[in-house]
């Protein structure tokens, strides 16, 4: 059975969080990975609410279905090496394969060329694509490398940095945006993201763009 969850306004998530007890819940918040991007509230008739900056909110009629979904989500971002080399084959030779991925993504998800100029605003009809195909077509080897390249573009335009691989403990590359004076932006968040898009059914990529850029903390300086 589908957990129950429905999309609501920033004006109704408001309205929940004045009129319901409730507390950040700090283990399933903590758990999403992008601090201060996605806040999950648990509130006192045992229902959940996922409030996006920038984006919107959803409503969980259960905070536990939200949490089950949550574990899934990490059990599959954190089980090995299988999931994320599967549908990231370029590895080590990315960056070299992103004017090809960028050149294709248009044709993969249904989207004119001359709307994916690398602004913040392009996003809206990637996500609307992302939503329309699903999880189960964006994250393959045919679709999620390109998705990958074009978000990232857009963080490293506007940030003006540049790509780098990582290669982690599994001996997989992990591809990430580095700005001019050493922040650092690890891609796997996206991989993360769509994963939880789903169970959500919130608009992820714009948000999460835009907080990365305007609002986030970025990951260490490198030394």
């Amino acid at each position: 059975m589908k957990p129950k969850v429905r999309h609501i306004s920033n004006e109704e998530a408001a309205a929940i969080l004045r009129e319901t007890a409730h507390q950040v819940d700090v283990e399933l918040t903590g758990a999403i990975g992008v601090p201060g991007l996605r806040t999950i509230y648990k509130l006192a008739n045992g229902s959940a609410l996922v409030l996006i900056a920038g984006v919107g909110a959803a409503l969980w009629d259960s905070r536990d279905e939200l949490a089950a979904g949550q574990k899934k989500v990490l059990a599959q971002v954190d089980g090995g090496s299988s999931s994320w080399r599967t549908e990231l084959p370029q590895q080590e030779h990315f960056i070299d394969a992103i004017p090809e991925l960028l050149r294709a993504l248009p044709g993969l998800l249904d989207l004119d060329p001359a709307a994916l100029d690398f602004s913040e605003a392009s996003l809206g009809p990637v996500d609307v694509a992302v939503r329309r195909l699903g999880q189960h077509r964006v994250l393959t080897a045919e679709i999620f490398p390109s998705v990958l390249a074009y978000v990232g573009e857009v963080i490293r335009r506007g940030v003006g940095g540049r790509w780098e691989l990582r290669r982690d403990e599994n001996d997989e590359w992990g591809p990430g945006v580095v700005a001019r004076e050493g922040r650092e932006w690890p891609m796997l968040r996206i991989y993360k993201g769509l994963l939880e898009e789903e169970e959500e059914e919130l608009v992820f990529l714009q948000g999460f763009v835009s907080y990365q850029i305007h609002d986030a903390r970025p990951g260490p300086r490198r030394r």
